[in-house]
């Protein structure tokens, strides 16, 4: 180290109002490659069944590994319940309503454009809003449901729907530090929005014609989780 460079370092260790370099946290230091999440949530359908929606649940697993500073990759694997419509005591005035106990398997993408920043110091505000994310991926459902036998001019029902769908998940989110330990280890929280557009209209045991809902059957999400990164 020549003597300006080693001034220059001594300067900025004792000097807090001295103006250090800009430098990335997260292009700069190491970080885990692996997580390993536990979430759970609530889930909400938008099917042919339009009201009342009943808040669902959803509860998982999900395994992330770091491609690049500002690129995560998660397989999750997850269970719940999506429910709608009305109940009525007298079968004669049976309304349409569905239960799904559904699976699902996701891969998602998830991109954190803020990491990409120049200017990014160990706990500052860019340093956690740094982790904020959007993704995307492709993923399969598969449905259980309990439908209503219930027919009308614009339902028509397909009984208790068993099978398997595709899925597209588009999501946003944001996975916060919150201790680390020895060898880059740590443990963070995940709080995550998901919009998931199924490749079909069978999730609430009842198709809809074209001119009445042209849109295939989604379900939303939005989960915590807590996850062990290593």
């Amino acid at each position: 180290m020549t003597w300006s460079a080693f001034a220059q370092e001594t300067l900025l260790d004792n000097d807090p109002g001295a103006i250090a370099p800009a430098s990335n946290y997260f292009k700069m230091n190491p970080f885990p490659k692996y997580g390993v999440f536990l979430n759970g949530g609530l889930a909400m359908p938008y099917t042919d069944i339009k009201k009342p929606t009943n808040a669902g649940y959803i509860i998982g697993l999900e395994g992330q590994y770091k491609a690049l500073y500002y690129l995560d990759l998660a397989l999750g694997l997850q269970s719940g319940k999506l429910s709608a419509g009305e109940t009525d005591a007298n079968p004669a005035n049976a309304k349409p309503r569905f239960d799904n106990q559904f699976l699902n398997a996701v891969v998602v993408a998830r991109f954190s454009p803020l990491k990409l920043l120049k200017d990014i110091k160990y706990n500052s505000a860019l340093y956690y809003f740094g982790n904020l994310y959007v993704g995307t991926g492709i993923g399969i459902v598969s449905s259980k449901v309990e439908a209503n036998i219930f027919t009308a001019a614009n339902y028509k029902y397909i009984g208790n729907y068993s099978g398997i769908d595709a899925v597209i998940p588009v999501e946003a989110g944001i996975t916060l530090p919150v201790a680390q330990f020895r060898n880059q280890q740590q443990l963070k929280l995940n709080f995550n929005y998901r919009i998931n557009f199924a490749m079909g209209d069978k999730l609430d045991g009842y198709i809809t014609p074209s001119a009445v809902n042209f849109r295939n059957d989604v379900y939303n999400t939005f989960t915590a989780g807590v996850g062990y990164c290593f």
